[in-house]
């Protein structure tokens, strides 16, 4: 009888035990979902885009070792094609104070003769912008690209205006800053917004640091049939005479799309709309919203924009894509660079999207 309630008992415990062991597992497992799905929100929300430069001279890239030293003895190694980026628009790698972070140490221009220096002081100021950002919850790298140009101000006043940041948004900051007054700039990246900007630091400074990097994905597979890789081939070359309707067409050509070469059309804007796309196994998306945008897709913009001044309107390939499409890059065949093929940054609200054109899978 004993040796039955034994036996009774240590199978209640064994199945408690059993029964624990479950519990606990499945507890474990909730907790591994719930760290990986916190994770990724986290990541999501605090993680600017990933970058990689593009066109930088000898020069700066030289400098690249002590930028990525410092940047990792400050903690901000991700940043590094940022700073790259700042060098070259600020001396081109060239001088004894190559990110002109003189005047950002309270010191005159140009007094910092030593380039380490003046990298360790140029990253040190862009981390302060990067913290005070994160701070005020904002997740834009423009914002604090600009920032490091205008201070940190800047940022105070987006988020006491609850404004994401845009290329408007600073040349309103910049235009009380300076009173309205206005001086000339003679920048091609200014040509499609008439040459000047407001007499405060450089409204244009977010806009020239990007076009030294790319901060999407390049490649992935979004489910169409677009092939970007065809145009590297021709980057820094002229297409026909130069205009950005014979990149698109060059593009549309090579995917077995319709002839828009000597077609008789000539608005670019109008390419969604000139064309039997659906016969050639084409999608068109009218007016896409900024999440609608992929890699591979044909852009039309509207004339008469801030990047399309003109009656004609304009086209390019778009390349990747980021920050839900409010940003991408594109190869165009345009002025800004001489009427040759190359890599832009662009933003959704530079000027109003009239058209994609997809290459279906």
């Amino acid at each position: 009888m004993k040796n039955a309630w034994k036996w009774k008992i240590g199978l209640f415990l064994v199945t408690v035990f059993s029964i624990g062991l479950v519990c606990l597992a499945i507890v474990q497992e909730a907790q591994r979902t719930l760290l990986a799905i916190v994770g990724e929100e986290t990541q999501e929300k605090t993680n600017l885009s990933p970058a990689e430069n593009i066109g930088l001279p000898p020069e700066v890239m030289a400098l690249k070792p002590i930028v990525e030293r410092v940047a990792k003895e400050l903690g901000i190694p991700d940043e590094v094609p940022y700073l790259l980026a700042i060098i070259m628009v600020e001396s081109g790698g060239r001088g004894g104070d190559p990110f002109q972070s003189s005047e950002s140490a309270g010191l005159a221009p140009n007094t910092i003769n030593d380039p380490e220096q003046s990298i360790r002081q140029g990253v040190t100021h862009y981390k302060s912008c990067l913290d005070l950002a994160k701070q005020y919850g904002i997740q834009d790298h423009k914002a604090v690209l600009q920032a490091y140009n205008y201070g940190g101000g800047f940022l105070g006043w987006l988020h006491a205006k609850n404004r994401p940041y845009s290329f408007e948004a600073g040349a309103e900051f910049a235009s009380q800053q300076a009173g309205g007054a206005k001086t000339i700039y003679t920048n091609p990246i200014a040509n499609s917004r008439g040459n000047w900007r407001f007499l405060y630091g450089n409204m244009f400074y977010a806009e020239l640091i990007y076009q030294y990097v790319a901060t999407m994905q390049q490649g992935i597979n979004q489910g169409n049939g677009g092939n970007v890789q065809l145009l590297e081939a021709v980057v820094n070359t002229q297409i026909d005479n130069g205009q950005c309707y014979f990149l698109t067409a060059y593009y549309v050509d090579k995917l077995g799309g319709p002839k828009l070469k000597n077609s008789g059309k000539e608005f670019a804007e109008k390419i969604g709309d000139d064309y039997n796309w659906s016969a050639f196994g084409w999608t068109v998306i009218i007016e896409p919203k900024p999440s609608e945008l992929q890699p591979g897709d044909v852009v039309n913009w509207y004339a008469g924009g801030i990047l399309t001044p003109q009656i004609y309107g304009h086209t390019g390939i778009i390349s990747s894509v980021s920050n839900g499409g409010q940003d991408f890059s594109t190869y165009e065949q345009n002025g800004e660079k001489g009427e040759f093929v190359a890599k832009y940054n662009r933003t959704y609200d530079i000027t109003k999207i009239r058209s994609i054109v997809r290459k279906n899978k």
